[in-house]
């Protein structure tokens, strides 16, 4: 169930960030260290984006703890160097709540 939410999520996110002109450059892309899960582009700027599914015993922030997040940057600089990518990168946790999607930027570089 928990499995199913997430990839729910995760699809109204790309919906959102495609609705708004971005392009999509990777979904869950995986290495041995940790995961992201959407990679999108627009405007000369890499979103790396953290999906989670709004839950009220939990404020999804908290789920980003200093360990989580120091595993997306080194997964963030693979992507980049694998890519031959140099345009601004930008970390944002995406809160997916019924049909409503918020963004909050990470402060991560």
């Amino acid at each position: 169930m928990r499995k199913i939410k997430g990839r729910l999520s995760e699809d109204r996110v790309e919906g959102f960030l495609k609705n708004r002109g971005f392009e999509v450059l990777a979904r869950n892309y995986r290495k041995v260290f940790g995961e992201i899960d959407l990679i999108a582009y627009k405007d000369g700027e890499v979103w790396f984006v953290e999906v989670k599914t709004y839950n009220p015993t939990f404020k999804p922030l908290d789920k980003m703890d200093p360990k989580k997040l120091a595993r997306m940057l080194k997964v963030a600089g693979c992507f980049m160097e694998e890519r031959g990518i140099s345009a601004r990168a930008r970390m944002f946790l995406a809160i997916v709540k019924g049909e409503k999607v918020n963004f909050v930027e990470i402060d991560a570089w």
